[in-house]
C-alpha cells in the first residue's frame, strides 16, 4: 500500500470515529445497509479471482455449503416458522424446540468453517482438508454449550472480530510488508480509535434514539452484539435499557459503528488491491444492480433486507477466513524474518 493510501485511511478513520461519536446507531444502520452489500459483492469477486487464497481452486465450495446450512436456518426461522403464515402446521412448543436445537449448531458451524479454513491454506491434499473440517466440527460440538462457543464464536467472530480484529491484522501485515512508517502509524491510530470509545464516554445532553432505530436494532437481532459486548463490562442481567440508554450501551454502540463503517471504507480505499478498472464490466454492472436492489429492500423493510442478504453477508465472512489466516501467518513470517536478519547482523558485528 502506498503512503497516499495510508494517509487516506487515516482520514477515513478520523471521519468514521467522529461520526460514530455523534450518530452511533444511525451510522451503523446506514453503513450496514448501504456500504455493506457493495462490500460483500466486490470483495467476493476479488477473492474469487485469487481462488480465495486456498491451495485448491474448488475448496471454497466447502465454506459455501456450511454457510448455506446456517442461512437455511435463518430463512426457516423468519419465513416458515412464522405462525401467521403457517399456523396449524406446527405447535408453538414444537417450533421453539426446533429452532432452539438448530440455533445451537450455528456457532458450531462457524467454528467448523474457521478451523477448516486453516486446512485450506495449510494442506494440498483434500483428505487432510476434510480432516481439519472434521476436527473443527468435533471440537465445536464439544464446546457447543460453552460461553466461548455461543458468544465468542457465534456472536463475535462473524461480526466484531471480522470487522475490527481481522481488519487490524490485515493493516498490520500490509505495513510490515511495505516497511511503511505511515502504515504502522495508521495501525496505531486504528487501535487508538477503537479504545477512544471506552475512555471518552461523553453522553450529549438530551441524547435519545428514535423508536424506528430502536425497533430496527432489536428486530434485526443487532442488539445481541451490544448485549454480548456489554456483558464483558457488566455483571448481572443485561436489559434493553443498557443497549439504548446507558453510558456503557452508547460506548459499545459507538465502537460497533466505527468498526463497521471503517471496515467498509477501508476496503473501498484499496484501489491498488481491488483494481476497479480491471473488474469485468458485466460483473461490475451486475454488482451495482444487486447493490441498488439491496439498498431499496433495506429501505422498504430492514428486517426483510437482512434475511434476504444474510447468506451473502455471512458468505463473505466465511470466504475471507483463508485470507485471515494468511495475514496472521504472514505477520509471524515477517517477525521471524526480522529476528533472523537482526541475529545475522549481530553475528557479523561480533
Amino acid at each position: 500500500m502506498s503512503n497516499k493510501e495510508d494517509y487516506i485511511n487515516i482520514g477515513l478513520m478520523i471521519f468514521s470515529c467522529g461520526l460514530a461519536f455523534l450518530l452511533p446507531f444511525e451510522l451503523f444502520l446506514f453503513s450496514y445497509a448501504v456500504l455493506g452489500p457493495l462490500h460483500y459483492l466486490t470483495e467476493i469477486s476479488w477473492l474469487h479471482q485469487r481462488s480465495y487464497f486456498a491451495t485448491g481452486k474448488r475448496d471454497y465450495t466447502l465454506l459455501i455449503l456450511l454457510c448455506l446450512l446456517i442461512s437455511l436456518g435463518v430463512i426457516f426461522h423468519d419465513i416458515f416458522v412464522m405462525r401467521k403464515y403457517f399456523e396449524g402446521f406446527f405447535q408453538p412448543d414444537t417450533l421453539k424446540s426446533i429452532m432452539r436445537n438448530y440455533s445451537v449448531w450455528f456457532p458450531v458451524i462457524i467454528f467448523t468453517a474457521f478451523i477448516g479454513a486453516l486446512g485450506l491454506i495449510a494442506f494440498k491434499k483434500t483428505s487432510y482438508k476434510l480432516i481439519m473440517f472434521g476436527i473443527g466440527l468435533l471440537v465445536g460440538y464439544l464446546l457447543r454449550d460453552t460461553k466461548f462457543n455461543m458468544v465468542f464464536v457465534g456472536v463475535f467472530v462473524p461480526t466484531l472480530i471480522h470487522v475490527f480484529v481481522f481488519t487490524g491484522l490485515f493493516m498490520l501485515y500490509g505495513a510490515m510488508k511495505s516497511r511503511s512508517v505511515v502504515g504502522y502509524v495508521s495501525v496505531l491510530i486504528f487501535i487508538a480509535s477503537g479504545l477512544s470509545f471506552y475512555f471518552i464516554q461523553y453522553v450529549p445532553e438530551g441524547f435519545s434514539v428514535s423508536m424506528y432505530v430502536k425497533k430496527v436494532i432489536v428486530n434485526s437481532g443487532f442488539s445481541a452484539i451490544n448485549v454480548a459486548s456489554i456483558g464483558f463490562f457488566k455483571s448481572g442481567v443485561v436489559t434493553g435499557f443498557d443497549v439504548f440508554g446507558s453510558r456503557r450501551g452508547l460506548m459499545v454502540q459507538r465502537f460497533i459503528a466505527f468498526a463497521y463503517t471503517y471496515h467498509y471504507l477501508n476496503w473501498f480505499s484499496k484501489t491498488e488491491i481491488i483494481k476497479w478498472h480491471l473488474v469485468p464490466k458485466k460483473w461490475l454492472i451486475g454488482s451495482v444492480i444487486v447493490w441498488l436492489g439491496s439498498v431499496a429492500l433495506y429501505l422498504y423493510d430492514f428486517r426483510m433486507g437482512l434475511v434476504v442478504l444474510f447468506f451473502l453477508s455471512l458468505l463473505h465472512v466465511f470466504l475471507e477466513f483463508p485470507l485471515n489466516f494468511r495475514s496472521i501467518l504472514g505477520i509471524f513470517e515477517e517477525i521471524k524474518n526480522k529476528l533472523v536478519t537482526k541475529k545475522s547482523t549481530t553475528s557479523i558485528l561480533k
